[in-house]
């Protein structure tokens, strides 16, 4: 039975073929995720991964703990998704494939905002194919950009301001980023909309998914784990 991989920009997140769920920092290197992996010996790995600088280490990952590969999608297998761009090649694995886990989901038109590092909006037709979407910076990079670049502005966690008008400097900055953030995606698929007559399923992912769909007000599904959905369905097409 396979072991699903996500290699993000920041973490590794595993799925099991029972169905559990964990995700490794990067950060804690190549034993811990070992040891996360460990228990799955003799299983094969089928990754999706968007850092190429951090696949050795999951290679080396894999193969203390006894597992077979990782195989890549997209590279080793196909994933079943028409990508209807200008530059085909240069779309993220992760996008794609949240488009097919959406798709499948919903049977319709969707527009996946998958929130991490990077914000992206992915945008599958009614026939589940990937013709395009924006990236924006994550509401925690713009938070850290915001600490790095200012004289006072501090370094803070993410978490819910208390209200959209901050009287603090700290509810300020939290209101600003994940309120903007929420504001400029709303504007992005507006118009995604009138370009393409599109009315997309609008379903959200990623790390700092949930906390943008509570922002949302409910507006907007929040799927967690979408793009590991995605890899297995990609998976199981080519088995």
């Amino acid at each position: 039975m396979p072991v699903f991989l996500a290699i993000g920009n920041t973490s590794v997140k595993i799925e099991s073929h029972d169905g559990g769920m964990l995700s490794v920092p990067l950060l804690e290197g190549v034993e811990r995720l070992s040891e996360a992996l460990s228990g799955h010996s003799g299983e094969q790995a089928a990754a999706a991964s968007v850092n190429t600088p951090a696949e050795d280490m999951v290679a080396t990952a894999c193969r203390k703990s006894g597992l077979k590969g990782p195989i890549y999608a997209g590279r080793d297998f196909g994933v079943g998704v028409e990508i209807r761009t200008a530059d085909p090649g240069s779309v993220g694995i992760d996008r794609v494939l949240n488009v097919k886990g959406a798709f499948a989901l919903s049977g319709a038109a969707v527009a996946v905002v998958d929130a991490g590092t990077a914000i992206s909006i992915s945008v599958g037709d009614d026939a589940g194919r990937f013709i395009g979407g924006g990236i924006m910076p994550g509401i925690e990079l713009s938070l850290r950009a915001l600490a790095a670049n200012t004289a006072l502005l501090p370094e803070i966690e993410l978490r819910k301001p208390t209200a959209a008008l901050g009287r603090n400097t700290v509810d300020a900055m939290l209101s600003g980023t994940l309120y903007g953030a929420v504001g400029a995606i709303k504007e992005i698929l507006g118009h995604i909309e009138g370009e393409t007559g599109l009315m997309p399923i609008v379903i959200v992912t990623g790390g700092d998914g949930e906390i943008i769909a509570h922002a949302a007000e409910g507006r907007w599904k929040c799927v967690p784990n979408l793009t590991l959905h995605g890899l297995r369905l990609a998976y199981d097409e080519t088995r």
